[in-house]
């Protein structure tokens, strides 16, 4: 079947002259782009990146679902009403800059990461990617901005960052040593208890092997044991609070009890160790047992 328009005019002799167009082509043209629009507005409720249009001042035109379920807001409550209402204010300024660089035509478009302020006050983070629409004659329309919701990687970045500076304070506070090395065997974290125990600063042992920690003797040993372990996960020696001579800087020997605990990723792989200087204790039991002998 085909779509054809008609028209019927009266001629100057009594006869009917009759235009007849094909509009199938229109109309399949026009039943597509609906289709199109339907089906980008389905998508547009469940999916993660939400588009939003605003006009050059910064007021909404258009908001999906997703972002309204976000902010708590209905979508009559967020249209008209500029985005930086609802910007935490420590960004609402580098947002608005951006947007005026983008307007100007000074950038084609930009990235942010910045908060909102949920209607219950809460606050979540979004990933914003912005461009500029323009017409036919280059000037620019309204702004189109691409937002996704990281508030979960954000509150797992804070997490983490915590977890690592309470680490860190302990690390440092420690009277014993705490370090840690990859899988081959460079120091990566050291903890100030190395200058006491082994003479070094912590500038001048990071990123070094740990076997300048060693006496010559047990070097290849403990490289032997880690290659196996790698390889096979046999552990040629225990590592869980072993004792082991160590190696001061001016080439003293000290005793060392030894814990280590393997961390990371198959991928990256490292060890975390604590090294606790018993010199002085071996000492004391020496000089007890020839007290004893005697």
């Amino acid at each position: 079947p085909i779509l054809i328009g008609a028209a019927l005019f009266e001629g100057s002799g009594n006869e009917g002259v009759a235009f007849v167009l094909d509009l199938t082509e229109r109309k399949l043209s026009e039943n597509a782009l609906r289709e199109s629009q339907e089906n980008l507005a389905r998508t547009e409720q469940f999916s993660l990146v939400m588009a939003t249009h605003t006009d050059l001042e910064g007021r909404w035109l258009k908001v999906p679902p997703t972002l309204c379920k976000l902010l708590g807001y209905t979508e009559e409550e967020l249209l008209g009403r500029g985005f930086y209402e609802f910007t935490h204010p420590d960004d609402a300024e580098a947002d608005w800059n951006q947007c005026s660089r983008l307007i100007r035509g000074e950038i084609k478009s930009f990235d942010l990461e910045k908060r909102y302020i949920r209607k219950d006050g809460s606050i979540v983070w979004v990933y914003l990617n912005v461009s500029v629409v323009l017409d036919a004659s280059g000037a620019p329309v309204h702004l189109r901005t691409y937002i996704r919701d990281i508030t979960q990687h954000k509150q797992q970045e804070q997490a983490l960052r915590q977890s690592e500076e309470r680490y860190r304070t302990l690390a440092e506070t420690a009277t014993d040593v705490i370090l840690t090395i990859d899988q081959t065997s460079t120091i990566l974290f050291v903890n100030g208890a190395v200058e006491k125990a082994f003479g070094y600063t912590p500038a001048e042992i990071v990123g070094q092997k740990i076997t300048v920690l060693m006496p010559e003797r047990m070097r290849h040993r403990h490289e032997e044991a880690l290659r196996r372990y790698l390889e096979t996960g046999e552990k040629r020696i225990s590592w869980d609070a072993v004792s082991l001579p160590g190696l001061h800087k001016d080439g003293s020997e000290i005793s060392l009890d030894v814990s280590f605990a393997e961390a990371g990723t198959s991928d990256e792989r490292f060890f975390s160790g604590i090294l606790r200087d018993v010199t002085e204790r071996k000492r004391t039991e020496e000089a007890l047992r020839k007290s004893q002998a005697e």
